[in-house]
């Protein structure tokens, strides 16, 4: 072996092409393989074609689990709570991607894992708000997503509404699903996004565990190289399509069919051809003289190829030469033999001398950009502005706090001129000159200086200035730092002290004329004030027995001496004789619940300053241990000036009420939760029925009656979203049947595939909510109109258009659903048909107490009439 490896590498290749030739030639058979071959071949072909079929299917179903996932999900509680919640209130927040959340586990937005679990392989959730832009991510995977995913365009998000959409992002194929929580009105709270690459798991997951033998690939179509695959380790992604032809079939179409999608990949069904090869090379093992001539003029072409080869790799092996000469890379000593492995021995040496280089590169660019953030970050969190210009005020650089004081983003202040863009036009000259005379060093390296500026909402602020000078290490001027502080605010406070004491100075001599003439009527109001004190003692008595009576105390609080007062009711409201303790707040505090002390200290700050009346509840620990519920309410009396000086208000026990309350409310509670687990666990019921009627639909051959379960499958489906509708509803006893009809008829147009995919639905339906007894009659009425008219109206793939209406006309509600088809037989009465579907149809419409009619002028048109007064 080691003399083998010593020889040169034509010598080598001729050697064993000759071997090679050899081999193949004593087995080759021409006359058999021909016949033989073809007919392995169609066999082969058609086992193909069949698989395509199948995993195409099973394909297309995993699709649109996928896309009913968003369905699915958009629909739980939690996330219309969650978006309808205060956390949720995105609009006061800025959009962009320095403010969007990231998940790696379920947040409470989304169902538990072990529900995420069951659909299919979503790698990213998205949440948006009304306005397309991103506020929250999950992550099934710690894999960040993509930047086109984090801030989506308006056309993605159209192409993915309400179907699976697939494109091409950074090179790689994804498919995507949108879904809209809507209000009562219709309008958009919020669109859920979901998303995943179509990659090996994905395809694997596509064609099921039972079908997990199958080979499938997505396959770019210039070049066509595989994407991925449902066995990587089989057919590995990168791998160039033609270089599979000789060990595999394959077949497939691409994607056109997919919300319109712009994706160019083939969807392909591989099969491996070895084990027919074996088969067919045991039966063939003659006739194999005639290969002689070929077979040796073929070893002489690849010796001429291996020796034009050779002459290459030794062209190339002395470019990697003159390259670690020029690199100063020690060279390995030059020996003879195989110029491949020469050639590779060199390279690997290169490799790993410019790997080591780029790796030491790398760190040093690391440690810059530290070194440049941890600079950056001091700035922002500095409270002062920092302003750094050049030689011309043109603004380098500036921090955060700068840009919030002037109210402009950084990128619309570097590059321009800081006079021009700040200063107010009557300052800009005197800075101007200022400027030059400090970066001229006429006026030392250091200066401060208080200058106007304008914000970008046309405020003028003062600003104290800090500046020095910046300097090159030849000692050049190149700039200017400076540290500015806000001192607006600072200098209209002490202009405002300057004229209020004037003002005192003028008050105080006019209130000394006023109180001599007061202290003439006071004395004559005294002796009136000992008569009203009088008959205030008696009020008082009597407000003592009705507080008492109603369990309601008053108390005040002279904020200037701190000094509270209670009256006797609030002593026993507390557990206390009255006048047992001293009423002030640090008793309060001992007695209240810890969890309702700051809000009780917040609520008194906000009536103090003005922003909203005093009144709370919370609990409180009576002094025999019981707890209590108190109701207070204060009010605050200020003085001229708008100066808080006394604040007084009541206290209520109301324990029992709240105890009333909660009980009620609990009932209540319960009693929906009873309602929903009804309608969820029909809706199971039928759901378990329409699966059982699929798998013994699946086993019956007649298309005939498998029609006829199909369309019982239908029927229950359609009563079981009425159900599943109620259930996520708030309101237990009707639904919005606009809506309901929505997914309804997407659920049979899915049904009916082969029939409906020419055939394009008009939906015209008004916001319009029906009872449950009036709801269900009508949805199985549109299900066999719709099925009829995807059935018989449009024969030999005919394409054509159904439409779907539903209004309201005064206090009538017109349904109508017609079609442009072939039409109904001429002879045919159908108030009485013979067939079950316009029987069922007659029977609803009187069930529901409404009024049909059939139109023929344009194709086929049903109109059912009810009265409003059934909804």
């Amino acid at each position: 072996m080691t003399c083998f490896r010593k020889l040169p590498l034509t010598l080598k290749m001729t050697l064993i092409t000759l071997l090679v030739g050899i081999v193949t030639w004593a087995l080759l058979d021409p006359i058999h393989r021909k016949s033989m071959k073809r007919t392995f071949g169609e066999q082969l072909k058609d086992r193909l074609e069949q698989e395509a079929y199948e995993n195409r299917m099973l394909f297309d179903g995993y699709v649109d689990r996928f896309m009913q996932s968003t369905k699915i999900l958009i629909s739980q509680r939690g996330l219309q709570d969650y978006v309808n919640s205060p956390a949720a209130k995105w609009e006061s927040l800025p959009p962009g991607k320095d403010r969007t959340i990231y998940h790696n586990e379920p947040p409470a937005w989304l169902p538990k894992s072990s529900v995420i679990r069951t659909l299919p392989d979503v790698h990213y959730i998205f949440l948006l708000d009304k306005k397309h832009s991103l506020r929250e991510v999950y992550m099934k995977y710690p894999e960040t997503p993509p930047a086109e995913l984090l801030d989506p365009v308006p056309l993605l998000i159209q192409m993915s509404h309400q179907q699976a959409f697939m494109t091409e992002i950074n090179g790689k194929p994804y498919i995507m699903a949108s879904e809209s929580l809507r209000d009562d009105h219709g309008n958009s709270l919020s669109t859920l996004l979901l998303a995943a690459p179509l990659d090996n798991q994905f395809l694997l997951e596509s064609q099921g565990v039972v079908s997990s033998n199958k080979l499938v690939a997505l396959v770019s179509i210039e070049p066509a190289v595989i994407l991925s695959s449902s066995h990587p380790e089989t057919l590995t992604p990168g791998t160039e399509l033609k270089a599979l032809q000789g060990s595999y079939l394959y077949t497939g179409k691409g994607f056109f069919d997919y919300g319109s999608s712009d994706l160019r990949i083939n969807f392909m069904t591989f099969l491996p051809v070895r084990p027919y090869d074996v088969l067919s090379e045991s039966i063939l093992k003659e006739e194999w003289v005639n290969r002689i001539i070929t077979a040796l003029m073929l070893i002489l072409s690849f010796s001429a190829l291996m020796f034009w080869i050779t002459k290459r790799v030794q062209n190339l092996t002395g470019k990697v030469r003159d390259a670690e000469v020029k690199l100063k890379i020690e060279q390995p000593p030059v020996r003879k033999g195989d110029e491949l492995e020469v050639l590779e021995q060199r390279f690997l040496a290169l490799s790993e001398e410019v790997l080591s280089s780029h790796e030491s590169i790398k760190e040093q660019a690391r440690m810059l950009r530290q070194e440049r953030d941890r600079a950056q970050n001091y700035l922002d969190t500095a409270a002062s502005i920092f302003l750094v210009t050049d030689t011309d005020h043109n603004v380098i650089l500036i921090n955060k706090r700068g840009c919030e004081i002037l109210g402009y983003r950084e990128e619309e202040l570097i590059g321009r001129g800081w006079f021009e863009t700040i200063l107010p036009a009557d300052a800009r000259e005197n800075a101007k000159s200022d400027f030059q005379e400090f970066i001229s060093n006429k006026t030392g390296s250091e200066i401060y200086l208080e200058s106007p500026v304008r914000t970008r909402k046309g405020e003028q602020r003062t600003i104290g200035w800090h500046a020095t000078l910046l300097k090159d290490e030849a000692g050049n001027i190149i700039g200017v730092l400076g540290s500015g502080e806000d001192v607006t605010d600072r200098r209209k406070a002490e202009e405002e002290l300057l004229k209020a004491h004037k003002m005192l100075e003028s008050r105080v001599k006019d209130r000394t004329s006023e109180l001599e003439k007061a202290n003439v009527i006071l004395n004559a109001e005294i002796n009136q004030r000992t008569q009203i004190e009088k008959a205030l003692r008696k009020s008082e008595h009597q407000l003592e027995k009705a507080q008492a009576i109603a369990h309601i105390g008053n108390w005040e609080w002279d904020i200037q001496s701190n000094k509270v007062s209670w009256s006797n009711e609030v002593y026993r409201i507390y557990g206390y004789r009255p006048g047992e303790i001293e009423p002030d707040y640090e008793a309060v505090k001992k007695a209240m619940h810890p969890d309702s002390i700051k809000i009780f200290l917040e609520s008194i700050d906000s009536a103090l300053r003005g922003e909203r009346p005093f009144e709370m509840e919370y609990n409180f620990f009576r002094r025999d241990g019981r707890t209590s519920i108190l109701h207070t309410k204060g009010e605050v009396i200020r003085d001229s000036a708008g100066s808080p000086v006394k604040m007084f208000g009541v206290v209520q026990d109301i324990t029992e009420r709240k105890g009333m309350e909660d009980r009620i409310r609990a009932s209540l509670k319960e009693k929906e939760v009873l309602l929903q687990e009804i309608h969820h666990r029909v809706k199971n019921n039928m759901t378990v029925i329409s699966s059982l009627l699929k798998l013994q639909a699946d086993k019956v051959t007649d298309e005939y009656y498998k029609e006829l379960f199909n369309e019982s499958t239908n029927r229950i489906k359609t009563m079981a979203l009425i159900h599943e509708k109620l259930y996520r509803s708030e309101d237990l006893a009707s639904i919005v049947f606009s809506d309901y009809l929505r997914d309804m008829m997407d659920n049979i147009m899915c049904s009916y595939e082969i029939r409906a995919h020419k055939v394009r639905l008009n939906k015209e339906l008004d916001r319009i909510t029906l009872a449950l007894d009036t709801a269900i009659p009508c949805g199985l009425i549109v299900n066999e109109l719709l099925s009829n008219s995807l059935k018989y109206a449009f024969p030999d793939s005919m394409s054509g258009e159904i439409r779907v209406t539903l209004r309201k006309n005064n206090d009538k509600v017109e349904l109508t659903v017609g079609d442009n088809g072939v039409g109904l037989p001429p002879d045919l009465d159908f108030r009485n048909p013979r067939s079950l579907g316009l029987n069922i149809v007659n029977a609803l419409v009187g069930q529901i107490r409404g009024n049909i009619e059939l139109h023929r002028e344009q194709g086929t048109e049903f109109l059912i009439t009810f009265s409003s007064d059934n909804y």
